[in-house]
C-alpha cells in the first residue's frame, strides 16, 4: 500500500521539529540492572539510559568481583513524543555474567557527552543460588557441550611428551566431524598456538572416511607435519581452525541437537565455528655436555651412515666424488653438513645437499652430502673418514658413527709428446750446400719492379674492416637474440613495484584472492632480502615468520606479518568468497608493516 503523499508530508515535518528540539532537553541518565535479582546460573542486563541525546558517549566502565560485564555492548537510539513533547534516548546495555552468589553495587562513574561530563548513579545487583531448574538447565547445556565435542574436535597425536632442543618428531593434526554433522567447508587451516616448537609446511590433508571412535562414525581430515622443538622449558602446544557448518534456522546453534541436525539444502544457514584441540603438555631440554663429541654438530635421532667414491682409479687433477650418506629418522631439516678433514694432498670442495624421501616433513629418509675431491700428487691416496656423530634421543646419549677411509690409486697425469721428433744428429752432420742456379732462361728477363708483384688479399688492411664489420654485426645479432631468449633476474626493487602494482589492480577490481597472494608475495620479498635469499618466493610462512624473529623485530609486527600470511594460505586452501573484505584497509596495513620490518630490522 503506498501512502497518502499529505501523510508523508506531515511526517517528514514531524521528524523536522523533533530534531530541531533536541538540543533543547536537559540530559539526564539512569542505570538499572533488568533483573535486578537473579540465581548464579542466569544472566543480567546492565542497562545506561541517557536522555535528551543521541550522541555516542565516552567513558570507563568500572569492573566489580564477581561480576563479568561484556566488552560488546548493544546500542539502541529512539525519538517519540510524550505529551505532545519531543523525547530522544540512547540506551547502552551490557550483559553481566554472576561468578558467585552475593549482594554486588556497581559504583556510579561518569560519561562524557559532547564534551561535559555526567554522572551514571550507582545501582545493585542480588545473584541467589542456584534453583533446581537452573541446575538442570546447566546439566542439560553442558551435556549439548560434550554432545558436540564429540560431534566435531581437533585432536594432536604426537608420539611423546619429552623431547630436546633441535629434536624432532613426526606427528599430526586430526580434524574429527561426525558423519551426519553436515560441515560445508574448512575455512583455516590448523594454526600453531605456541612459539617454542617450528613445524613443516601444512599441505592438503588426508581425507578418512567411516573412521569409529567413540561408538560412533567418523571422517577424519589428516594433515601430517613434523615438530621440531626451539626453546627449552615446560610448554603447552594446542591448534586451533575454523569451519563452518549449515544449522536449522530455529535453532540457530550447532550446539543444540548436534547428532540429530542435519537440515535440508535451502533451510539452514551456515555458521562458522572454532575448533580448538586440547592442550598438550611438553617438556623441553637442553642437549647434555657431558659426552658431547668434537664431530656433533646438532643431529638428532637414530641413523646410520655409508662413504663410496664413483671411481677407485684417478689421475693427479681429475675430480673424484665422494657420497656420505645419513639413513634413518630425525631432524633431516636441521642437520648441517659434517666436515671432511683438510690434507696437503687432497684439495676438497664444499658439499652438495640431496634428500630422499618425503621433501616436506624430512623427516625419514636419506641425506647425502656429496664432496668433490682433486687429488694433487700421484701414489695411493687416502681419502679422509667424514667425522660424524649424533644424539639418539631414545637412549639419550651420543653416538660415533663408524666411517672408514677410502684408499685410491692416483696415477700420474699424461705428458704431451712431439708425434714428429726431430734428430738433432742428422741436423748437426748437416752441411749447408751452395745455392746453384739449375736453369737460365734463354733471354734475360730484363729489371724486375716491385710494383708488377702481387699482394696476397689477407696482407689488405680494406679486406680486414670489410670482413670485421659484419662480424661484429652478426655477434651484436646474436648477443641480443640470446638476451632475448634468457629469462631475466629481477632486482628486488622491481619486484616490490610490480607487486604493489599488482596489489592496486586487485582492489580496482576486488580480487581478494589477488590481493591476499600478492602480499604474501610482497612480505616474502622484503624479508627475503635481508637475508639476501636467492628465491624468496619459495620462503614458507614459519621461515618467513622464523627470519622475523631471528631480526628481532617486534612482536606486533611478527604478529601482523603471521595475521596477513595466514589468511593467504588459508584463502588459498579452502577457495573462500569474502567480499565484504575492506582490501583498501588492508593496502594500508600491508604499506605500515613493510615500513616496520624495514626500521625495526
Amino acid at each position: 500500500m503506498i501512502a497518502h503523499p499529505k501523510i508523508l508530508l506531515l511526517f517528514c515535518g514531524t521528524l523536522v521539529t523533533i530534531a530541531s528540539t533536541f538540543g533543547q532537553q536537559p540530559i539526564r541518565i539512569d542505570a538499572s540492572f533488568e533483573p535486578s535479582a537473579i540465581t548464579l546460573s542466569r544472566n543480567s542486563t546492565y542497562k545506561v539510559v541517557i536522555h535528551g541525546s543521541q550522541q555516542s558517549p565516552e567513558g570507563k566502565l568500572p569492573q566489580v568481583n564477581g561480576l563479568g560485564l561484556s566488552q560488546s555492548p548493544r546500542i539502541f537510539r529512539s525519538a517519540s513524543f510524550i505529551n505532545g513533547v519531543p523525547s530522544v534516548k540512547l540506551e547502552i546495555s551490557f550483559t553481566v555474567k554472576p561468578s558467585r552468589v552475593g549482594a554486588f553495587t556497581l559504583p556510579s562513574w561518569s560519561l562524557n557527552i559532547g564534551g561535559k561530563a555526567y554522572e551514571v548513579p550507582a545501582t545493585n545487583l542480588r545473584v541467589l543460588p542456584p534453583s533446581e531448574e537452573d541446575i538442570l538447565r546447566e546439566e542439560a547445556r553442558k551435556k549439548q557441550e560434550a554432545d558436540f565435542r564429540q560431534a566435531l574436535f581437533l585432536e594432536l597425536v604426537l608420539p611423546r611428551e619429552n623431547l630436546f632442543v633441535g629434536h624432532t618428531i613426526l606427528g599430526s593434526i586430526d580434524l574429527y566431524i561426525l558423519d551426519r554433522l553436515p560441515v560445508t567447508r574448512l575455512e583455516k587451516l590448523p594454526q600453531k598456538m605456541s612459539d617454542a616448537f617450528s613445524q613443516s609446511e601444512m599441505k592438503q590433508p588426508v581425507e578418512k572416511r567411516n573412521v569409529p571412535r567413540n561408538g560412533k562414525t567418523y571422517i577424519v581430515y589428516s594433515w601430517p607435519l613434523a615438530l621440531t622443538a626451539v626453546m627449552e622449558g615446560n610448554h603447552e602446544l594446542q591448534y586451533k581452525m575454523g569451519v563452518r557448518v549449515r544449522v536449522r534456522r530455529q535453532n540457530n546453534s550447532p550446539l543444540r541437537d548436534a547428532f540429530l541436525n542435519d537440515p535440508f539444502f535451502g533451510f539452514g544457514h551456515e555458521e562458522a565455528i572454532t575448533v580448538v584441540s586440547e592442550k598438550r603438555p611438553l617438556k623441553v631440554r637442553q642437549l647434555p655436555m657431558d659426552g658431547r663429541p668434537i664431530s656433533f654438530r646438532g643431529a638428532i635421532g637414530s641413523f646410520s651412515t655409508n662413504t663410496r667414491t664413483d671411481i677407485s682409479r684417478a689421475a693427479v687433477g681429475d675430480p673424484v666424488r665422494v657420497t656420505f650418506a645419513v639413513k634413518g629418522k630425525g631432524n633431516f631439516g636441521v642437520m648441517p653438513a659434517p666436515e671432511m678433514p683438510m690434507t696437503q694432498n687432497l684439495k676438497i670442495g664444499p658439499p652438495a645437499f640431496s634428500f630422499e624421501g618425503d621433501k616436506n616433513l624430512k623427516y625419514e629418509g636419506m641425506q647425502k652430502f656429496e664432496y668433490v675431491v682433486t687429488p694433487l700428487r700421484a701414489g695411493r691416496q687416502e681419502i679422509p673418514a667424514v667425522p660424524f656423530s649424533f644424539f639418539d634421543p631414545n637412549d639419550k646419549q651420543y653416538v660415533i658413527a663408524e666411517t672408514k677411509p677410502i684408499t685410491l690409486r692416483i696415477d700420474p697425469g699424461e705428458t704431451w709428446e712431439n708425434p714428429n721428433p726431430v734428430n738433432s744428429a742428422l741436423t748437426e752432420n748437416r752441411t749447408e750446400e751452395p745455392e746453384s742456379k739449375l736453369f737460365q732462361t734463354e733471354s734475360d728477363p730484363g729489371e724486375w719492379h716491385d710494383s708488377l708483384t702481387p699482394v696476397a688479399i689477407t696482407r689488405s688492411s680494406a679486406f680486414w674492416y670489410s670482413q670485421f664489420v659484419p662480424l661484429l654485426g652478426v655477434f651484436a645479432l646474436l648477443g641480443w637474440q640470446f638476451r632475448q631468449g634468457r629469462p631475466t633476474e629481477e632486482s628486488h626493487g622491481k619486484k616490490m613495484g610490480r607487486l604493489r602494482q599488482e596489489m592496486k589492480a586487485t582492489i580496482r577490481t576486488n580480487d581478494v584472492t589477488g590481493f591476499l597472494k600478492a602480499g604474501r608475495g610482497i612480505i616474502r620479498e622484503q624479508v627475503g632480502a635481508l637475508v639476501n635469499h636467492d628465491h624468496p618466493e619459495a620462503l614458507a610462512a614459519d621461515e618467513v615468520l622464523s627470519i622475523l624473529h631471528k631480526k628481532e623485530v617486534s612482536s606486533e609486527t611478527i604478529s601482523k606479518a603471521k595475521e596477513l600470511l595466514e589468511a593467504a594460505d588459508a584463502r588459498e586452501f579452502a577457495a573462500e568468497d569474502d567480499s565484504d573484505i575492506q582490501l583498501k584497509e588492508w593496502f594500508a596495513q600491508v604499506k605500515t608493516l613493510l615500513k616496520r620490518i624495514r626500521s625495526e630490522s
